[in-house]
């Protein structure tokens, strides 16, 4: 829920409106995984539209990363992990060291590219550099934690 509130206070310093989806989305995360997903879904739509940055290497674009991008991601993890309760907040839910290293990754990527090959430094491949990285480190950092779902398992007695 941490996280919650540090995206609308991020939000708010963007100038971003998609924040008033924030509170529906732990709501119906309260209710059901699935439905808390879709919300989330329309939020993250909602403010990509809102939110741009030409370069990838500049300081709007670090403002946003830290107040639009990296809340977000941390919401998601809440959605999936299911830790979305009014708790003690503790200094490692503040620091995570891999989205500190994810985010240095990317702009060491994003520094390697524009330094070295310059004509390959487009809004296009910055965007699917980064959308392509935040995927798989998504899939890695979830992959022990998301609960699972035995839709194909047979039980006995049913064949």
């Amino acid at each position: 829920m941490i996280w919650g509130i540090i995206a609308v206070i991020g939000g708010l310093i963007l100038g971003a409106k998609a924040i008033v989806l924030i509170p529906l989305v732990y709501l119906l995360a309260r209710k059901s995984k699935d439905f808390g997903l879709i919300a989330y879904f329309f939020y993250a739509l909602l403010l990509m539209n809102e939110v741009f940055v030409e370069d990838f290497l500049s300081f709007e674009a670090v403002k946003a990363i830290l107040l639009g991008v990296l809340p977000s991601l941390m919401i998601l993890k809440e959605i999936l992990v299911g830790a979305y309760k009014f708790e003690k907040p503790e200094i490692k839910d503040f620091i995570d060291v891999k989205v500190g290293l994810f985010v240095l990754a990317i702009l060491v990527l994003m520094a390697i590219l524009k330094l070295r090959y310059e004509y390959l430094y487009t809004i296009e491949n910055q965007t699917s550099l980064v959308a392509g990285l935040a995927v798989i480190f998504v899939l890695l950092n979830l992959r022990k934690e998301v609960k699972g779902v035995e839709m194909f398992k047979v039980r006995e007695g049913e064949i």
